[in-house]
């Protein structure tokens, strides 16, 4: 249920104190004034300062602006949850030693999740063995 609020602070306080089940006198105990200066509040004869509006807004769960009368702050909306951790990818059985090394790289690019990386890892993989494997032959002097 949405309720109209007065136009001056005055009521504006006591429609809010009113709507938290309070009286004035447990108003004025919850702020540690004396209920006076309440009853001053609520009549208009004079407004709060910072320290004791800053007090009213945190008791009555409402911003400052609120109480004045101002539209709230549009609320921004959160920030994006952080993404679930990269599920590594399972490696396939290893036929030769180089492949076992081939699946390592690829479970560890997995887990930087690059977005499209490891999926073009696992298409070079077998090409990119080939040329390792020549490139160990050759180096053995293995031509």
């Amino acid at each position: 249920m949405t309720t109209s609020l007065p136009s001056n602070f005055g009521e504006r306080l006591k429609v809010r104190i009113k709507q938290q089940g309070m009286t004035s006198k447990q108003f004025a105990h919850r702020l540690h004034v004396s209920p006076n200066s309440v009853t001053s509040w609520t009549k208009g004869q004079y407004l709060p300062g910072h320290k004791h509006a800053a007090q009213i807004a945190a008791v009555l769960g409402v911003t400052i602006d609120e109480l004045h009368g101002r539209p709230a702050p549009p609320v921004q909306a959160p920030p994006p949850a952080p993404r679930p951790a990269p599920v590594p990818a399972t490696p396939a059985p290893a036929s030769r030693p180089d492949d076992a090394e081939a699946q390592r790289i690829v479970a560890a690019l997995a887990a930087l999740d690059l977005e499209g990386t490891v999926d073009a890892v696992q298409r070079l993989t077998p090409p990119l063995m080939e040329i390792l494997a020549a490139a160990r032959r050759h180096a053995a002097g293995e031509t």
